[in-house]
């Protein structure tokens, strides 16, 4: 017969192979949806628009180089993890899977072509006149941007996704969101994302508040944004460099001269008051 044939490392592996034919076969992994809708199928989306490359002046012979910083609140002790984060090719040519096709095509490149001309203005440190509409349309860019820049890092991603699908419906800025802009000195070539994040923990398993914040530079457009379920969080962070800057969400207190604001009316930060914002972040109580 066939199996008498068979030596006994054949009859071990013929053995093998007939128990893991009876064995349960693991489940898919889910396919991973669009973040914002959860369609399909996926397109890759670039963290910052591609148009920003003929508005700054890129070395694409440059490493990309993000500064994400982690600070973990646990019951016990708090944990600091700097990290600065390099990778191929300069920092806006980084692309994500994370959106789907209708998504991309559809609003997202909508805002991107309207917010266009006013972050180009921005940018090249035009002196430009900002309408409520235009402020409007720079808070929901700069919500976008936010939200798909957290994807580069998903261990340090702390905006809810229930807060992107919200955005995707509304098209409103989430709620604990505060939003700054602010003038680079002229001439300004930098293109820099920092972004540091925060979580409080009740115990080991639970998060009892998060936050997170973005500092967006390019040419001479500052853009920070704060989001948190933290009212003390914003407490917290009594900077005097956010004098600096210009608070453009929230406008529940007047910011426009005649429902407007001129750019060029906003003083020019220092690289120090910079360097204070970016180190601030490292002291704060949540």
């Amino acid at each position: 017969m066939l199996v008498s044939n068979l030596n006994q490392v054949d009859l071990i592996s013929l053995s093998l192979i007939t128990m893991s034919n009876k064995l349960p076969k693991p489940p898919k992994q889910e396919q991973r949806k669009c973040v914002f809708c959860k369609g399909l199928p996926l397109t890759r989306e670039h963290i910052f628009p591609d148009w920003l490359k003929s508005v700054l002046n890129i070395d694409f012979s440059l490493n990309k180089v993000a500064d994400r910083t982690s600070i973990d609140f646990l019951p016990d002790k708090v944990i600091f993890r700097p990290d600065t984060n390099k990778k191929n090719g300069p920092l806006f040519s980084h692309k994500l899977l994370i959106v789907c096709a209708k998504c991309n095509n559809g609003w997202m490149s909508v805002l991107q072509q309207e917010t266009k001309p006013i972050l180009t203005s921005l940018i090249k440190d035009n002196n430009i006149t900002l309408t409520t509409d235009d402020i409007a349309k720079l808070n929901l860019w700069i919500v976008m941007t936010t939200m798909v820049a957290e994807f580069d890092d998903e261990a340090k991603k702390r905006i809810p996704l229930a807060q992107l699908r919200e955005f995707q419906d509304n098209k409103q800025v989430p709620k604990n969101w505060k939003i700054w802009i602010g003038r680079n000195p002229p001439n300004n070539d930098r293109h820099t994302h920092i972004h540091h994040d925060f979580i409080e923990f009740e115990s080991l398993q639970y998060v009892k508040k998060y936050a997170q914040t973005t500092m967006i530079i390019m040419g001479n457009l500052i853009m920070f944004v704060m989001s948190t379920n933290s009212n003390k969080f914003f407490e917290s962070y009594s900077n005097n460099s956010l004098q600096y800057l210009k608070q453009i969400h929230p406008s529940s207190s007047p910011i426009f001269e005649n429902s407007s604001l001129n750019w060029h009316n906003l003083p020019s930060i220092a690289e120090e008051e910079i360097l204070n914002l970016r180190n601030m972040l490292n002291i704060l109580d949540m």
